[in-house]
């Protein structure tokens, strides 16, 4: 099978926590970050740092609207569900 993108990060986003996992050729690691502001700077750091050019998310309820307006850092955020 073709690799057609090489990094990414698949984050599930509670209202507590998020649990983001990046995958690589090198491999993947896996980090839980709270969901407060200060952290949530550092996920995308630790993303950006892993040179991840996608991103996608599964969340319920309302807990992902932080992450639609990420910190001035920005990344590109897949949105999988069309209703948000």
């Amino acid at each position: 099978m073709e690799v057609v993108i090489e990094r990414a990060c698949g984050m599930d986003v509670h209202k507590d926590n998020i649990t983001a996992c990046i995958m690589t050729p090198e491999g993947k690691e896996i980090q839980t970050f709270s969901t407060k502001t200060v952290f949530l700077i550092q996920l995308v750091d630790w993303i950006k740092k892993n040179n991840c050019t996608h991103v996608a998310m599964e969340s319920t309820s309302v807990y992902w609207k932080p992450m639609k307006a990420p910190p001035p850092r920005t990344i590109l955020i897949l949105f999988p569900d069309s209703s948000m």
